[in-house]
């Protein structure tokens, strides 16, 4: 289902902002958004994703959503455009609920996203984004 393909690739390295979501079924997606230029409109490349989910807190995990603004200067998304390669198969996972004492006592959760690509025996796991929020709409977790 994940497996990213030349044309993926090409749609990763030319993207300004990166979506990742997660529906009610349990699937996951990346959403690739490139800016137009030249009065030329948005386009937006969606990539299908395997999806895995890690959730501390014994809660029901719903939809997620997460956003990158400005792929193309983050580290975290160079690093990831640079190792993946075609014919990885790609991981969407996401960790709920990833909480401390301090977290907990101050009434916030910290949520992450990460990429896992893989290619026979290889497996890397990429970090995408992370928050620290309240229990609120703007946590990446929604029941």
């Amino acid at each position: 289902m994940g497996t990213l393909t030349r044309a993926d690739l090409a749609a990763m390295r030319a993207a300004d902002a990166v979506c990742a979501d997660r529906d009610r079924s349990g699937a996951s997606s990346l959403r690739l958004i490139s800016e137009g230029r030249d009065g030329l409109e948005d386009r937006t490349y969606r990539l299908s994703a395997d999806d895995a989910v890690r959730e501390y807190g014994g809660g029901k995990v719903g939809t997620a959503y997460a956003y990158l603004a400005g792929a193309r200067y983050s580290d975290a998304w160079k690093t990831i455009t640079t190792l993946a390669r075609g014919g990885d198969e790609l991981t969407v996972r996401w960790t709920f609920g990833n909480d401390n004492g301090y977290l907990r006592d101050a009434g916030l959760h910290h949520d992450s996203v990460a990429l896992i690509l893989a290619h026979g025996t290889r497996r890397i796991v990429l970090p995408l984004a992370d928050s620290i929020t309240p229990d609120n709409s703007a946590r990446m977790l929604r029941p």
